[in-house]
């Protein structure tokens, strides 16, 4: 990965791009408990892969550094690592941010929080890849020059591609 760009990344989520987690979501729709039953470390199982994010994470992991930005909580850190490594692309990512326990904000607060600190370390956002429509509107006022996929079943939609910036 002689091309490899360090201050570049490439944001993705993991549910709903890299995994299809519509299963799990099913049996959280029919719980009083919503979130509790969507992030019960006892139903990673019924999660499958979504073959299209994982093949643009690879395509991007060379060209620069890949970091996952999640709204799972930091409890299912474990899991999230072993389906990670189950998919291949374990070895790809090199950061993963996940929601701190007790931390009830909305997804587009808590990604763009993480978002920030890279910038701040001196990274540039080149994409963000996500299911939430929400979350890439928020994160792309952030970051005006990243490109914005917005992940729907085994379909991606490009809602702003990356636009280098010109000096």
């Amino acid at each position: 990965m002689k091309y490899l760009n360090t201050k570049a990344i490439y944001v993705f989520d993991i549910d709903g791009v890299l995994l299809d987690v519509s299963e799990r979501l099913k049996i959280a729709l029919q719980s009083n408990d919503f979130w509790s039953v969507f992030f019960s470390k006892d139903l990673s199982y019924l999660d499958k892969p979504r073959i299209k994010g994982i093949d643009i994470l690879r395509e991007r992991a060379k060209k620069g550094l890949v970091v996952i930005i999640t709204g799972r909580p930091e409890y299912l850190r474990k899991i999230t690592i072993q389906q990670l490594k189950e998919l291949g692309i374990y070895n790809l990512v090199w950061r993963i941010y996940m929601r701190k326990r007790g931390d009830f904000r909305k997804a587009k607060i808590v990604k763009a929080e993480a978002i920030e600190q890279l910038i701040v370390e001196g990274y540039e956002i080149v994409e963000v890849h996500d299911d939430d429509i929400e979350v890439l509107n928020y994160v792309g006022k952030i970051c005006p020059n990243a490109g914005l996929y917005l992940h729907r079943d085994n379909n991606v939609e490009i809602l702003r591609p990356y636009r280098e910036l010109k000096f």
